[in-house]
């Protein structure tokens, strides 16, 4: 994660995923200025558990209480499937710069909300 990367997460008001003993679980933010779905992450260890849905979920009626009509998200390639099964229509490959300097490949998807 870059050095800063928090400081994104709290600039942008992230809904951020914690177990019981306060261990990250995963987080995700909503980017209102572009309605795009961002910086979804949960860590490996909790994958297939139902907190990604969660966390998408509630993304997305943060999302409809600020208004938005849809949602937008660039999907790397492990990723596609799940934001299929999450109402999400996938767009075109399109390669994601990250912040840190390196490239993901990924897909565009959006989905209305409406």
């Amino acid at each position: 994660m870059p050095v800063h990367f928090s400081n994104v997460l709290l600039n942008n008001q992230a809904m951020v995923l914690v177990d019981d003993s306060d261990q990250l679980i995963g987080f995700g933010f909503i980017d209102r200025s572009s309605s795009s779905l961002e910086a979804c992450f949960v860590d490996p260890c909790f994958i297939g558990e139902g907190h990604g849905k969660c966390l998408v979920r509630a993304l997305e009626a943060q999302a409809i209480d600020a208004g938005l009509n849809a949602l937008s998200l660039s999907a790397s390639l492990n990723a596609v499937v799940f934001y299929q099964g999450l109402g999400y229509t996938l767009g075109n490959f399109s390669p994601w710069d990250h912040p840190a300097g390196f490239t993901i490949d990924a897909y565009a998807m959006y989905k209305s909300l409406v």
